[in-house]
């Protein structure tokens, strides 16, 4: 209403134009007679804007019927020589637009971060690979803003991606939200199916949570002997994705096929810090030689249209490197264009997911064990699971797969050994859980959650809600749990003073705290995290109930107390009663006999 109110001021603006051209022109070009005059500079100035406004809001501001004298005045105006190559031209101007449009909160899609770092490097390329505008909001070096400090409380980092003013924190769950809030745009950055979903997801994370850390070493070794050794580590994990490139790829030019995927995002975005550590190493990580593979992948990586125009250069990050191991540095302005739409992006064809409305699984548990019946899958050994009773991670899958009513055998491993076949299915971490589908090996427990959920789509509950901000958030919290409260929680128990004890006790509260906030957000006053039935972080948190209650025994501590949360204190009773749970939940009295024989008590 507001928009049509203005257009038609301006319209009678400019037909009072009109009338005054006629008498002020005498019959001439301008309205200053046969040259530019006083009023054709003030008003002329304006004509680069109307064909910016008329792009924008679709009307016609100056039209050949209401105002013949001004167009054709307008024309002559432009042409004019002491105009024309002064004059701003419109794609500068629309491009100029966009920008102020999106200071203003123009922009649906805000991405908060800094131009150094590698995280925030994975969510520019999945927006360019995905063609979404966004703008992009520089965090000042050793400052937190306001905006970052409301939009990620709990961890207070960059990058958080804000859509519609919605955040989504943490790089690749925000990878994978602009997978699944943009399914049309683009190519698809996960694979389809679930198996090579959960192969992706676990590459991935074994670049976060080994890579990563054996690069940080590298880069804070002090003595040579140890910067040996980091680099050492660094080549090792390269050399394992060298091999992963070779079966994720299938031949074509990425991780993702024939185009960036998950896990080029992941490792991609360490290319230019790794460079500067060869450079400061001595050390060749990524060798023609050696690598092959991934050598080649690097330099297709950094070409592709949506790396480039975001991807640092080494001697950029090198200076950044120096300037902040010198306490001199301050984040500076990323590349001029904010907007990051890339020309590749065009190109990508859209993909189109449609998800299968889940029906509830008809047989339960607890039926099941009554009949003690082999079922054909169990029979042919289809789904098999390698784990030990005590572990809260074999616990998750053991619940999905009852949530879901899939019958599985339970390869159960001895204390202290691994089988053959768990050092065949998971030689890279040699732990477990594994799940064991037609023989094909899907590691760590919440990515087998996900295999679950995915592989099972049709069966029993979605233990992920369909929403993608939704399932952002669930595995924001999934994430918080493994990463910041369990340690927290078992430190109480490995404390060997009571100050100590105090301090870990202190932040598993303080953890639960937020959970209890977080639960009061997600169950929408239902029964679980996952509103009436459990969900993705009910199975998180909840594996590690058993545990808690032989913490609470062994210090005398009540971790998940009625009066300090209440809603958990309620839930854990209701994850704890709940069919797919109580057959497989440990009880504590045998827990805590193996806890003491752990102990050595």
């Amino acid at each position: 209403m507001i928009k049509v109110e203005a257009v038609e001021q301006l319209h009678t603006g400019i037909k009072l134009m009109e009338e005054a051209f006629e008498r002020l022109s005498k019959g001439k070009g301008f309205f200053g007679g046969d040259a530019i005059g006083y009023l054709d500079i003030a008003l002329g100035c304006f004509l680069g804007w109307f064909k910016v406004c008329e792009e924008v809001t679709g009307f016609k501001f100056l039209d050949d019927e209401k105002a013949p004298l001004i167009v054709g005045w307008a024309d002559r105006f432009c042409s004019d020589e002491a105009v024309k190559d002064v004059m701003p031209e419109n794609e500068r101007l629309e491009e100029y637009a966009k920008l102020s449009m999106a200071a203003a909160g123009g922009i649906e899609v805000k991405l908060i971060g800094a131009w150094p770092s590698p995280f925030v490097l994975r969510a520019r390329i999945a927006l360019n690979l995905k063609g979404v505008e966004y703008e992009f909001l520089q965090e000042k070096f050793g400052e937190k803003s306001e905006l970052l400090l409301r939009s990620n409380p709990v961890y207070k980092k960059i990058p958080v991606l804000l859509h519609h003013g919605k955040p989504i924190c943490e790089s690749m769950i925000i990878v994978e939200y602009v997978d699944e809030a943009w399914p049309a745009a683009g190519r698809a950055i996960l694979p389809a199916d679930p198996y090579e979903r959960a192969l992706h997801r676990f590459w991935a994370s074994y670049v976060d949570d080994k890579l990563n850390p054996s690069g940080a070493a590298l880069s804070k070794a002090q003595t040579e002997e140890a910067k040996v050794e980091a680099a050492g580590q660094v080549i090792a994990g390269l050399k394992l994705l060298e091999e992963a490139f070779g079966r994720l790829s299938k031949g074509e030019g990425f991780f993702g096929g024939d185009d960036i995927g998950y896990v080029d995002i992941a490792l991609g975005c360490f290319l230019g810090w790794l460079k500067v550590m060869e450079k400061t190493s001595g050390v060749k990580f990524i060798d023609e030689e050696k690598m092959p593979l991934l050598a080649r992948w690097a330099e297709r990586f950094c070409a592709h249209e949506a790396v480039k125009a975001v991807m640092p250069e080494p001697e950029r990050l090198a200076e950044f490197a120096r300037k902040r191991a010198a306490n001199e540095v301050a984040w500076e302005a990323p590349h001029p264009n904010l907007l990051s739409r890339t020309a590749a992006s065009k190109k990508h064809q859209p993909l189109l997911y449609i998800r299968t409305k889940p029906r509830r699984c008809c047989l339960s548990y607890r039926r099941r064990e009554k009949k003690k019946k082999k079922t054909m899958a169990a029979a042919a050994g289809e789904v098999r699971l390698i784990g030990a009773w005590p572990s809260p991670f074999v616990l998750r899958p053991r619940v999905a797969l009852n949530l879901k009513g899939v019958e599985y055998e339970f390869l159960e491993e001895k204390f202290g050994e691994k089988s053959e076949l768990l050092l065949r299915s998971n030689p890279v971490y040699k732990k477990v859980p594994v799940l064991l589908h037609h023989d094909k090996p899907v590691c760590e427990s919440m990515i087998i959650v996900e295999y679950v959920d995915g592989a099972w789509a049709n069966s029993g509950h979605a233990i992920l809600p369909a929403d993608p901000y939704e399932r952002a958030l669930h595995r924001f919290w999934a994430v918080y749990i493994d990463d910041k409260w369990f340690p927290s929680m078992f430190g109480i128990a490995k404390a060997e003073t009571e100050e100590a004890k105090a301090e870990s006790a202190e932040q598993a509260w303080a953890g639960l705290k937020l959970l209890e906030e977080a639960f009061e957000k997600l169950s929408k006053g239902k029964a679980f995290f996952g509103g009436d039935t459990i969900g993705y972080v009910d199975i998180a948190l909840g594996a590690h109930l058993g545990w808690a209650k032989v913490i609470e025994q062994m210090i005398g501590l009540k971790l998940f107390d009625e009066e300090k949360t209440p809603l958990l204190a309620v839930w854990a009773e209701r994850f704890c009663n709940h069919e797919a749970v109580k057959e497989v939940m440990p009880e504590t009295e045998k827990l805590m006999e193996y806890a003491k024989m752990r102990l050595g008590k």
